[in-house]
């Protein structure tokens, strides 16, 4: 467990706290990141909505919570993974700074066809852009409860080149992933054995699995297997037109577990962002300086001026007028980004990596024609893995995604 205060501001704060975020999340706190309105009862701070309560959207119930009442409130305040913030800034960046997500997609039957969401393991292979896509077969290793596979399969014949599906309990994830491993499977789904939302990851360590795994609630567990006799078929990839902690209109998760958690529950964004947000309810690790998207969260709360590292965000289009893309893509040691203009301006193109840092400037407010642009683009000394290109021009702007790769 961390231990002291580390007073530094680079993310280097080893085994203690680093104070900087902490200071920050509680200054965000005090300037508005919270709600006065009662999520355990639904009921308003003196009978009035907070502007807060003017971005929360229930995805199910299709409102706002100053539009519900106070009993729709309190039901949402616990609905996991169906509370969002709608705020148009915070969509608008939110692809910049969230990386792509994992997720479980069901092909077939269509009874259960569609994105489930999952946890992650911390050992084995990652998810990939790619992907695995294979039929899904229930782990039984014939002793005690069969299917929470810590011991040998004794139906190896059938989860050869499948991917397993087994039950959390008894024994460790790695032990399950290992037997489903050593049986064939090419990837592992991990059912919970008790409620809960949103499913978490999964931890361990043996250096010998080459399969990746994952983890989903029991609720979603208990659909998957109602399936399998219809033949379940789905696929496990990094999905690249998803953001890891947002829906798939970029709105946001707010943090709504099942269980309230006064002074959490609502007032923070959701566990599940990648990488982790200042404004999560606990601090990680890889949180320091970066106030990622607070600043824009303020933006739609109606606070003007533009940070000092942020270049200024022209209105959004009222209609499409920039394409933009990157070409090769992936990319090896030179290419170019290429970009539409419906009209001659200003443009500042940049390099984000996966925390929203600017790794490149390319243009900096330079005058460029209609039509098709391109600017020469070398990664330089760039590690392999996922970029984003934010092109800004007076017209509006458009994110782009570049894969490094050598």
């Amino acid at each position: 467990m961390p231990s002291g205060w580390y007073y530094g501001v680079d993310g280097n704060e080893g085994g203690k706290i680093e104070l900087l975020p902490v200071v920050l999340h509680e200054l965000a706190h005090g300037l508005g990141f919270i709600t006065a309105t009662d999520g355990s009862d639904g009921s308003f701070a003196l009978g009035y909505p907070s502007v807060f309560d003017h971005y929360l959207f229930d995805t199910s119930a299709g409102r706002h919570w100053d539009q519900m009442t106070a009993t729709e409130r309190a039901a949402s305040a616990v609905a996991c993974r169906r509370l969002v913030w709608d705020g148009a800034n915070v969509i608008r960046e939110a692809p910049a700074v969230l990386n792509d997500k994992p997720a479980l997609r069901v092909n077939a039957p269509s009874s259960v066809a569609g994105v489930y969401d999952v946890g992650v393991a911390v050992f084995g292979p990652a998810l990939t852009a790619t992907g695995l896509t294979a039929n899904v077969v229930q782990f039984n290793d014939g002793f005690g409860s069969p299917s929470n596979a810590c011991e040998p399969a004794i139906n190896a014949t059938a989860l050869s080149g499948k991917i397993a599906l087994v039950d959390r309990g008894t024994c460790g994830f790695t032990v399950k992933v290992k037997n489903a491993q050593n049986a064939g499977a090419i990837a592992v789904i991990v059912c919970d054995s008790l409620p809960g939302c949103p499913p978490q990851g999964m931890g361990g360590t043996d250096a010998t699995i080459t399969i990746p795994s994952v983890r989903v609630t029991q609720d979603d567990g208990n659909l998957l297997k109602s399936a399998l006799a219809s033949g379940l078929n789905v696929t496990l990839r990094r999905d690249p037109t998803l953001n890891q902690g947002a829906d798939g209109g970029n709105q946001v998760l707010m943090y709504s577990p099942t269980t309230y958690s006064s002074g959490s529950s609502v007032s923070h964004w959701d566990v599940s962002p990648d990488p982790d947000l200042l404004m999560e309810p606990s601090l990680m690790g890889g949180v320091s300086s970066n106030v990622d998207l607070t600043r824009w969260f303020f933006a739609d709360l109606g606070w003007t001026g533009t940070p000092a590292d942020v270049t200024p965000t022209p209105p959004a289009p009222t209609a499409p007028t920039i394409a933009l893309a990157a070409a090769p893509n992936p990319m090896r040691s030179q290419g170019l980004v290429r970009f539409v203009l419906a009209r001659s301006g200003w443009v500042t193109l940049e390099v984000l990596d996966a925390s929203g840092r600017v790794v490149a400037r390319l243009a900096d407010g330079e005058p460029r024609p209609a039509g098709l642009n391109e600017i020469a683009y070398e990664p330089g000394a760039l590690h392999n893995g996922l970029y984003f290109l934010r092109l800004r021009t007076a017209a509006g702007e458009a994110i782009g995604k570049v894969a490094i790769a050598r």
